[in-house]
């Protein structure tokens, strides 16, 4: 009886002490990590805005959707010139849970930039089909390097499904996603999956979608806060 009290003593203790142990070692890597995540998405918003001057001290407008899901959206300028808004949102019907995306909406043109996925809890090797994007290199790609000099200018990989929202209009908020390009049948409209990876697909639809129609239906409110109302 009493090796079973002091074995349970131990244990306690054992606990507790690692306990402590990760609590502080998780305030201590705290404000490292809020920097790194905050590093990484600046990176992706300066990917779909190259030319874009984004202030990494500025607060995103936030605006809550009635489902009460927070939807940021950070301007865009360009010589003080607000040319659109890389904006963030979100959708929980991915087949891992949450999915945020980033969609570049451009003001002048009225299209959507490119789109990205920047969290995701997909299978590997199916849903990342549609959420990643992947480096391809020809073997003339290499040879063209080697005379090229080095950047450190993220570039955005290519990804057949997001690659597909290109140039689509901002006011568009319905998406359709079919099964192949023989059941295209509206160009504007229509995204064509990714075989086995249906949820995921409709997912991220569903989240630009969300993300596009909050800026529509508080597009004004979105505009005077970045400094440009709907006269300019």
């Amino acid at each position: 009886m009493k090796n079973i009290l002091i074995l349970s003593s131990a244990l306690g203790l054992t606990c507790l002490a690692a306990g402590f142990i990760l609590t502080q070692a998780e305030n201590l890597t705290a404000d490292a990590r809020e920097e790194a995540r905050l590093a990484e998405r600046f990176a992706a918003m300066q990917a779909i805005f190259p030319e874009g001057d984004f202030n990494e001290h500025l607060e995103p407008i936030t605006i809550t959707s009635e489902e009460g899901r927070d939807f940021l959206f950070y301007p865009a300028k360009k010589n003080d010139q607000l040319i659109g808004f890389a904006a963030f949102g979100t959708s929980q019907e991915g087949y891992g849970g949450r999915i945020r995306t980033l969609t570049g909406i451009d003001l002048q043109k009225e299209q959507i930039r490119k789109v990205s996925v920047t969290e995701h809890s997909e299978t590997p090797g199916l849903g990342t089909q549609v959420t990643n994007r992947r480096e391809q290199k020809k073997i003339w790609d290499l040879w063209r390097q080697k005379d090229e000099p080095e950047t450190t200018e993220k570039k955005l990989e290519p990804n057949r499904f997001l690659d597909q929202f290109d140039q689509r209009s901002i006011t568009r908020e319905n998406f359709r996603v079919v099964e192949s390009e023989d059941a295209l049948d509206d160009h504007e409209q229509d995204l064509v999956g990714i075989t086995g990876a249906t949820v995921s697909s409709q997912a991220v639809t569903k989240a630009v979608e969300k993300t596009l129609r909050v800026f529509q239906l508080n597009k004004t409110s979105i505009l005077e806060q970045a400094g440009r109302g709907e006269s300019e």
